[in-house]
C-alpha cells in the first residue's frame, strides 16, 4: 500500500523522498545525498530483539502515534511539540537482504532544519545494533 508523500510500502520498498523537498530522510537510494542514510544490517536472528526495542522506544515517545503495524513494517505519525506539524516515521525489515530500512518525512513544508535525519539517528542509536 503506497500513500504517496505520506509513505507506505509498495513493492517491498518505502516511498522515496520527494526530490523537490529537503525535509525527508530514507534508507532507499536517493540521488540527493541529503535524503539518504544507509539501511542497517539486521540478521533474522537479531530481528525480533531489535523490532521489540524499536516498538518500545517509539511507544515511550508521547509525540509518536502508531498508525500501522505488520510483521515487518511500522508506521508512526510524529507530532512536533511546538507547532504540531506531522511527520511520518516508518521502518521496514527486508528479510531477504537482512536490512532494516527507515524513512522519516515531513508532510508539509520544504525544509525541516535536519529534524528528520536527527530523529532517525536518535532512534537507531537507542537500539542494540552492535554485535
Amino acid at each position: 500500500m503506497n500513500h504517496g508523500n505520506l509513505g507506505g510500502v509498495a513493492k517491498e520498498r518505502l516511498a522515496p523522498c520527494p526530490q523537490s523537498k529537503r525535509n525527508c530522510i530514507c534508507s532507499f537510494f536517493s540521488s540527493h545525498k541529503k535524503h539518504y542514510l544507509p539501511p542497517i544490517s539486521l540478521s533474522a536472528e537479531k530481528f525480533p530483539l531489535i523490532w521489540s526495542q524499536l516498538m518500545k522506544y517509539m511507544e515511550a515517545k508521547s509525540e509518536a502515534r502508531l498508525k500501522k503495524k505488520t510483521q515487518f513494517y511500522l508506521h508512526y505519525e510524529w507530532s512536533s511539540p511546538l507547532l504540531g506539524f506531522i511527520d511520518d516515521v516508518e521502518f521496514l525489515w527486508d528479510s531477504h537482504q537482512e536490512v532494516l530500512h527507515f524513512r522519516s518525512a515531513s508532510r508539509s513544508g520544504y525544509w525541516d532544519l535536519g529534524a528528520n535525519g536527527s530523529r532517525i539517528r536518535r532512534i537507531l542509536k537507542n537500539l542494540s545494533l552492535s554485535n
